[in-house]
C-alpha cells in the first residue's frame, strides 16, 4: 500500500501488463495507452498476466513518484 499518496482517481490498466517494467516504464504506459500524466496525483493499478502481482504507481506530497509491488495469492 503506498501511504502519504494525494488521492485522486484510481486507474486499474486492462490487460496484463509486464512486471518487468519499470516505473519510468509504467509511466510511459500511463500516458500512451491511458491518456494520462503519471503525475497527476491519481493511482494508477496494473496486473500480471496470471493475476498474482501488482505494481501501483503513484505520487505523494511533497511530490515524489512511489510505487509499490505487492504478490497477494491471487485477485
Amino acid at each position: 500500500m503506498l501511504s502519504g499518496l494525494v488521492m485522486g482517481r484510481v486507474f486499474l490498466a486492462a490487460g496484463a501488463t509486464d512486471m518487468r517494467k519499470s516505473f519510468n516504464s509504467l509511466s510511459g504506459v500511463v500516458r500512451a495507452q491511458l491518456g494520462a500524466n503519471p503525475l497527476s496525483g491519481d493511482l494508477f493499478v496494473f496486473c500480471s498476466r496470471n493475476h498474482t502481482r501488482l505494481s501501483q504507481l503513484g505520487v505523494s506530497s511533497p511530490p515524489v513518484v512511489r510505487a509499490s509491488r505487492s504478490t497477494p495469492s491471487r485477485f
